[in-house]
Parts: C-alpha cells; structure tokens; sequence
C-alpha cells in the first residue's frame, strides 16, 4: 500500500471499521472477527484506568508469529500520559506467545479525535546454554499517535513500506525510534543549510557565522513552539504556526512578510507580558519569558532586521515541522512513542553543533581540536547515577549508618525507575530499602546538593541529572507519604524547576552549545507544565485565565555561562580569588548584593525588573572587581621592582575602567527604558568580550560559593 494511500486514513478520528479495511492491506494472514471478542478487566487498577478491553482481530505473519489486534476504551478523565505503567499492564497480559506473540492495542478514549496505536511483542527461543531466552517488548510500549491534526506521515511510510510477506522483525521495524532520529536529523540538516544559505542572500553583509547563529535561533524558536503548540497553548489551535504562515504565504509567495509582520511581533509578545500590537490579532498567547524569545533591547538588532524569505520558510513547514508528530512527554527506558520528543531534540542538537564546528584542521570540528567529546547518552544517564550516588554513600542516614548496608541500599535504589511510576512489587522493594524516616533524611541531604558541568555542551549531563535527581525524589517522597507525590499534578513541574534554580549550573566556551543547553532545559520544564483547563474543551475565558497563570520560564542566563572554565579572569586579567579584600564588609556586601541581583533576575517576569536586576549585577561585578584589582596590587609591595611597577600600572588601569563602568551604569539607571537597554547590551558585552573575558568561578556562581 502506498504511504500517500494510507496517511489520510490515519488521519482522521478512529474508527474501528478503518481498520478493518486497511490491516488486511498492510499485514499477511489477517483475520477479522465478526464480532469482537471481550477480555475482562480482572483488577481494580485495570477497571480504573479502562472500560473495555476486546480483540477483534488478528495476523499470522510470514514467520508464523500471531499479532492480536486489541481495542482499549480509556476511562474518562484519565491521562494517557500520567498511566503508563497501568495502560501497559493492559496489554502485557495478551501476549501469551500461543494465541499471540504480539499485539497491536489502538487506546481510544470518547471525546477525544486522536487515538494511541501502541506495539509490543514477545518470542522465546533456545538459548546457547539451552535454556529459554526471551527477547521482548512487552515491558515496553512503542507508540504512534494519529487521528485528527496529527501528521502521521511517519506512520503512514512505514506502515506503507511493509513488505507482502512481513516478518514480525518487519513490524517491529515499523515503530522504530531510532530510525525516526536519523530520519528528522536529515531534514532539520537540510532546513538548517537552506535558511542559512535565505539569510546570507538577502541580508547583505553577514557573515556565515552570524547566518548560522540566527538560523540556529529561529529554529529552536520554532521547534520549542511546536512542543507548546502540541499543548494547545497558542490560541488553543493544534496548527496555530502553520496556518499563520499560509495566510502569509498566499498574500505573499515571495517575500518576507511572515517573519518580518508575524515572527518578530509575535516573538515579542510571547517574552514581555505587557506586549501590546493593536493593529494584528495573534489570539490568545501565554507569556513565557526566559530569554528565548527576547531579544534584549528595545531598539533594532541585527536579529530585528534580519529578513527571512516566505520560500524557503514554506520548505521548512512542508519538509519539517509539519512532517513530524511532536510529543510532549520524553520517552523512558518502558515507554517510547514514534515522535519528536524533547529527549530527541538534544541528540539532534548535539549532532548539528558536531557538523557546524569546522575549524581548519582537515574537516575536525573545533571541539575536537581542544579535546572535548560528546558522550553517548547511556554513559552519561551512569555517571550521573553514579556520581549523585557516590555523593550520598558519604552522608547516610543515622539508622543507615549503624547498620553499614547503605552503599547496598544505595545501589538497589538507584536501580528503580519511578518514571511510569510503581508497580506493587516495585513498591514492596522500596519499603524494604527505605524507612520513611529515611527517606526524609535523603530529601533533606538532596536540598543540599549543588552541581555544576564544566563543559556543558547542549546539556547531555545536566539533562541527565535532572532526570536521576527527579526520579530520586519521587521515590522518596513515595515512601515518605505513602503515595505517589506524582499524583499531585503540578509536582513534576515544581520539582524539575527546583531543581534547575537550585541544584544545576553549566560552563561552556561555545555560545551555540550554551543555547542549546538552556533550550533543553526549557523544554524539559515547560513539557510537564499542567494546565487547569483542557484547551480542547474548555470556554474561552477558562482558557484565557488558565494561560495567564502560567508560570514563565526562568532566566537562565547567569546559571549557563559561556566561558573558559579553567581560566578565572577579570577582563582578561588572571586572578587568583579570593584576594585579602574578600574579609572586608564591604565586599562581602557587594557578594550578597551580587547573588540577591541574579536570583531576582531568574524570576523576573516584566522587563522592567529584568533590566534593574541586570544593572544591579554589572554593578555588583565591577565593584567586586575592582576589589580585587586593589587587593592584588596591595601584593606588590613599597619598592616594587620594574616588572611589578608595570603589572601594577596595568591594574591602575584596569581598576579606572571599573570606576567608568560604574559611572556608566549609573548613567544608565536614569535613562527611558528604549535607552536603558541599549547601555545594558554595551555593558554586558564589556564582561561578556572573547579578547577580554570575564569569568570568576566565586563571583560568577556567587549564590553557591557564599551562601
């Protein structure tokens, strides 16, 4: 069956009827019945999260092996997204290998117009030791979501590429995730080179780097929104983007009208909460602050001018965005859906930065030219484990620590996956390794821990410790109260932005991989930020009180610093902190005053606040500076020689420039807020210059190194 033949079915809203015409089409050796046959609900947990469970069909395939086909009606109320491990269960238990060795489960649920077509397979086969082995998904869901408004297109090409006599390996091959990411890296590589190549041609005068750079902004831009969207957040429209870019284009084939009168616009009003364009209706939007979508200052910037051409932005609709399903929830080590999801996106990313660094050095990129790697993404979930386990082997609860098993205990707990949640016999385990005394003693010890990546690349590590530091919690807080915390809607929110504010920090010299990382981080927040209402069935002022009590996402900019992390330097001046100038009360004020300024621009909301808090930490970091310009000119002593004359020359100067800045940001203070952020830009590049860099590890993270 040709894909084209087969994604309008998919399409539309699940009909067992569809199905029944279009599985004989796709598989060999199907038989329908003609009546349906039911499996009862035997547990109160499956009569919870479901209300009929019936096979109607099945395939014996060219190997023999039998995929039972199952219908599952979902519980009202219930989210898919939030019952992974009972929604499994449901299915589990249909593969016998006798009557079935696999199953195909469509989980539908009445009101809603997409459905959830889920794979899981078992086989059993002789083992070299002749002892039975056995090889299966049934542990694991592997899912694609079609129906109305969905794309579908992957689905439809591999279910369309079958061959007439499918293997199960051919079936399992259809729902393949890994295929999917080399799939979306070929196209998003191509969508990339054609906006960069649109820039270059049509803003006269740049350079590739900065093409590569805006490119690399716009996308992410695009693709975070395509995460958001998926959540029905932008106008309650599920093709809010792309039908914005239709209108466009039809008015303008050739130009650049949809960045230029749509983008910039609507850019704005998605990072200023008081953003206001009375001549264009862009619908009811959430205010999501940041940073992603802020260009910092009011005036024109290059990104401001920039042009970008309607052609090239209708490839990027047609052969992209709106070729791929988005997701938003990750995948987990159980659960795996057939779509883009956040944890995808960061393989992405780190494949694109790997071919864009070129240096000169015979086609190697930059990173490998000073010897920095990206590490696979099982390695790095293991360091992670292992270094936050290492960390608590050294503080063990009292009870713990007379009976001498906690590095034991440890390892066993760091082998539960609470992410689908858990089972009864997961919980059994958890009791036996923790008391709840315990466990509030962990959760105490977890307020503690700080952590921070030298070389953060697009954030694989910090990603990752998210995710042990979540799951760690959660477990936890399980046998603290006796329940799942994650029953709580908004903790998984509230728990990943805490540990982001509080626990993660990351360094990089590359810019392009800062961004990135703060990106992930992004979408890894706002994915499982709950929203009170459903936007698909909710009154429109229920929505639009829903989306104002979103809460934006945080200013990550002094948590993710570019910077040469093995080099503490005051505007290129290697310093050696702290100098005897730290005893003073004055520069333990300026410290205090330093880290009160960044945790008021983490949370700031209106841009007002945000430039108060950003002068007041270029004015926090000039003081200190010059703090330590003097101290260390104090070491020179009454009758210095010619080479400290000259040192000590050179820190009078350093020292002077300080005194300007500091006029300077004074000067700013009392400007109209157009001009105010304008002096903010030139002063942040000051500290933020490659020839002369500023990095301090105790002024730059001054709320963890003076607590």
């Amino acid at each position: 069956m040709k894909p084209a033949d087969c994604q309008p079915q998919l399409q539309q809203p699940y009909r067992r009827e569809t199905w029944h015409t279009l599985l004989p089409q796709l598989l060999p050796g199907v038989e329908m019945f003609s009546q349906a046959h039911d499996f009862p609900l035997t547990s109160e947990n499956e009569r919870g999260i479901a209300t009929a469970r019936r096979q109607f069909g099945r395939a014996t395939l060219a190997d023999g092996k039998i995929v039972a086909f199952y219908e599952i009606e979902v519980a009202p109320g219930v989210q898919l997204q939030s019952n992974r491990v009972g929604l499994r269960s449901l299915i589990v238990k249909c593969i016998d290998e006798v009557s079935a060795h696999a199953v195909l489960a469509f989980f539908v649920q009445e009101g809603k117009t997409f459905y959830r077509l889920t794979y899981a397979a078992k086989e059993s086969k002789l083992g070299d030791d002749l002892k039975i082995q056995t090889e299966q998904t049934a542990t694991r869901r592997f899912t694609y979501i079609l129906g109305a408004g969905e794309s579908c297109r992957t689905a439809a090409e591999r279910f369309g590429s079958l061959p007439a006599a499918a293997r199960l390996a051919d079936l399992t091959e259809a729902f393949s995730v890994e295929k999917l990411n080399k799939e979306f890296f070929a196209d998003f590589r191509k969508a990339f080179e054609l906006v960069a190549k649109d820039i270059l041609d049509r803003n006269k005068g740049w350079e590739n780097a900065d093409a590569d750079r805006e490119t690399q902004t716009l996308l992410s831009r695009l693709l975070f929104l395509y995460f958001i969207q998926r959540k029905g957040w932008l106008n309650r429209q599920r093709d809010y983007l792309v039908s914005a870019f239709n209108r466009h284009h039809a008015a303008d084939r050739d130009g650049v009208s949809f960045y230029d009168q749509f983008l910039r616009p609507f850019f704005v009003k998605l990072s200023a909460d008081d953003a206001y364009f009375p001549n264009l209706d862009l619908g009811d939007l959430p205010f999501l602050n940041g940073g992603l979508f802020d260009d910092e200052i009011g005036s024109l910037t290059e990104r401001g001018r920039m042009k970008v051409g309607n052609p090239v932005l209708r490839q990027v609709f047609d052969h992209l965005l709106e070729s791929y399903n988005f997701t938003v929830r990750e995948d987990t080590p159980l659960d795996q859906e057939v779509a883009i999801d956040p944890e995808m996106l960061g393989k992405i990313f780190e494949s694109l930065v790997l071919q864009l660094e070129q240096s000169d050095t015979g086609g190697k990129t930059s990173r490998h030219d000073t010897g920095s790697y990206y590490t696979p993404r099982p390695i790095v979930h293991y360091l992670c484990r292992e270094g936050l386990r290492v960390w608590l082997e050294q503080f063990p609860p009292p009870s713990a620590s007379k009976s001498g098993d906690w590095p034991a205990r440890l390892e066993k707990l760091f082998a539960l996956d609470a992410t689908d949640g858990l089972d009864d016999a997961e919980r059994v385990i958890l009791n036996d390794l923790l008391t709840p005394d315990e466990a509030r003693a962990l959760l105490d010890r977890l307020d503690n821990f700080r952590a921070c990546d030298l070389a953060v690349g697009s954030g694989a590590f910090l990603v990752g410790l998210l995710h042990e530091l979540v799951n760690l919690r959660r477990l936890c807080e399980t046998r603290a109260r006796g329940k799942d915390p994650a029953t709580d809607i908004e903790w998984l929110y509230e728990t990943k932005k805490r540990v982001i504010e509080n626990v993660l920090y990351g360094v990089d010299i590359q810019q392009r991989a800062v961004e990135i990382c703060k990106l992930r981080l992004w979408i890894s927040l706002m994915v499982d930020y709950p929203l009170e209402v459903d936007p698909d069935n909710c009154a429109l002022p229920d929505f639009r009180r829903a989306i104002k009590k979103i809460t934006p996402l945080p200013n990550l900019d002094f948590k993710i610093r570019r910077a040469n992390s093995l080099i503490e330097q005051i505007r290129g001046h290697a310093i050696k902190f702290p100098q005897t100038a730290a005893d003073t009360s004055d520069f333990a004020l300026s410290l205090s005053k330093l880290a009160t300024a960044k945790h008021r621009f983490y949370e700031a909301r209106r841009k007002k606040d945000k430039r108060l808090a950003q002068l007041d930490i270029l004015e926090a970091t000039a003081e200190l500076a010059k703090y330590e310009f003097n101290s260390t000119k104090l070491k020179f002593g009454l009758l210095p020689s010619d080479q400290d004359a000259e040192r000590a020359a050179v820190l009078d100067r350093a020292e002077a420039e300080m005194g300007k800045l500091q006029m300077q940001i004074a000067a700013a203070r009392k400007k109209n807020e157009r001009e105010k952020d304008d002096d903010i830009e030139r002063l942040s590049r000051v500290f933020n210059d490659e020839a002369k860099p500023t990095f301090v590890w105790q002024l730059d993270f001054a709320e963890i190194f003076h607590r």
